[in-house]
């Protein structure tokens, strides 16, 4: 086994009231998707929410978790849904996608940060002898994508072996 790089996960601290917490667990008992239904059982993260809650321990999510959070609210817990409920659930879900649209904003700024800090202004282009791009950009990514690390005169050789031409940008 060889362990790869890091990954990190964009995540927020929501502050659900409990009526919406416990909608949110309704939501999910009855929805079709399994996997809906499974964040409310034992062992599933709004199981773990509802849990931390009682504990006073403050509520991370993650886009996966929100995502599956809207989706459980799309559907009414009962065919006679009361019009409080309703007007609950519909709020929430509201609520919930700007939070997503703000984690997704945020996902983006720290790849592009992250993308420009790990180059350090190093780009790289990779063409076809008649100038065809086959690949430009980060030439960091590019190195652990398809050569292991590798440094930029291997790369360079992986090139001139397969017919391209590389060069720094």
């Amino acid at each position: 086994m060889k362990a790869g790089g890091f990954t990190y996960e964009v995540g927020i601290f929501v502050d659900f009231t409990d009526d919406e917490l416990d909608l949110l667990r309704r939501c999910c008992a009855v929805h079709y998707d399994g996997r809906v239904k499974a964040a409310a059982k034992q062992g599933g993260f709004l199981y773990g929410w509802l849990n931390a809650r009682s504990m006073g321990i403050d509520l991370k999510c993650s886009f996966s978790h929100l995502d599956t959070c809207a989706k459980a609210l799309e559907q009414p817990t009962e065919w006679r849904e009361k019009e409080a409920v309703q007007t609950l659930r519909w709020d929430l879900r509201h609520a919930i996608m700007g939070i997503l649209r703000n984690l997704n904003e945020e996902h983006v700024r720290l790849s592009q940060s992250a993308e420009s800090e790990w180059a350090g202004g190093r780009s790289a282009k990779i063409a076809s002898p008649d100038g065809a791009i086959v690949f430009e950009g980060n030439i960091d990514m590019f190195r652990n994508c398809f050569f292991d690390n590798a440094e930029w005169g291997n790369v360079t050789a992986w090139a001139e072996a397969e017919g391209l031409v590389a060069e720094l940008v």
